[in-house]
């Protein structure tokens, strides 16, 4: 009897031990974070792409008759140690696991001509250590505190401006 008990008792904390592992991974599908936070997650070859469910998608399309001069890498400037900073603050207390993982983290990012974020792409290795509520904390404060600077006028023949930031490594 006490025997019965005691593998019933083990079971049940090894399913949910499973359950509490299974909810700081990604899953192909929707990944509900909290009541507010709902990420999409899709695995493409050996990358996993997030993006929140509530991102606009605007087509970046021009006004006009004829598209317009792209918008060159020097008209428009994105503050990259200010993203740095955020990732690094919000997973600082893994950080060095990231780092002996070799984890990293790519975004695409859209601006609206107002220079705010509309929406926020993230890659990241499929096997990732960092967790969905991490990505929603990270995505949450890159919309509130990135901005993008814009020189010239091309800027306000597009909707939405993409910017691709480079691997932020570990």
């Amino acid at each position: 009897m006490k025997t019965d008990i005691i593998i019933m008792i083990s079971i049940t904390v090894a399913f949910l031990s499973i359950n509490a592992i299974a909810q700081t991974r990604f899953v192909e599908g929707k990944n509900i974070i909290n009541s507010e936070t709902t990420f999409e997650a899709t695995f493409i070859e050996e990358l996993l792409v997030v993006w929140n469910v509530k991102n606009k998608h605007v087509i970046p399309r021009f006004k006009g008759k004829y598209p317009p001069l792209p918008i060159g890498k020097g008209d428009m400037q994105v503050d990259t140690a200010q993203q740095r900073k955020i990732i690094y603050e919000v997973l600082a207390h893994k950080r060095a696991k990231l780092h002996q993982q070799q984890e990293y983290v790519a975004m695409t990012y859209e601006f609206g001509q107002n220079a705010k974020v509309i929406n926020v792409v993230f890659g990241l290795p499929h096997d990732t250590m960092i967790s969905p509520r991490e990505i929603g904390t990270i995505d949450k404060r890159l919309q509130k505190e990135v901005k993008a600077a814009f020189k010239g006028i091309e800027y306000l023949d597009f909707s939405a401006i993409p910017f691709t930031q480079n691997n932020i490594y570990f």
